[in-house]
């Protein structure tokens, strides 16, 4: 290989790497606030109101979407009690 090989292929990892880290990194900022949220309204199910609060996000990254969502899913969830 050469050098130009070596730099693109490790470029090639390190943008791989970083991708990977920054969806964990989401995926658990999500999952706490999901279980902050349940907490804050007295929920006794905060892992299960967690995973249908992100559930209900998508594939969207975004700090509003997320409190919305959370929202969203409360107002739902509380009409359908």
């Amino acid at each position: 290989m050469t050098g130009f090989d070596d730099r693109k292929k490790t470029a090639e990892n390190k943008f791989q790497l970083d991708e990977e880290q920054k969806f964990k990194m989401l995926a658990r900022r999500d999952r706490l606030f999901g279980r902050w949220v349940a907490q804050q309204l007295g929920r006794a199910d905060a892992d299960a109101y967690a995973a249908e609060v992100v559930a209900a996000i998508g594939p969207i990254y975004s700090d509003e979407i997320l409190w919305e969502a959370g929202l969203r899913y409360d107002r739902i969830s509380s009409d359908s009690q």
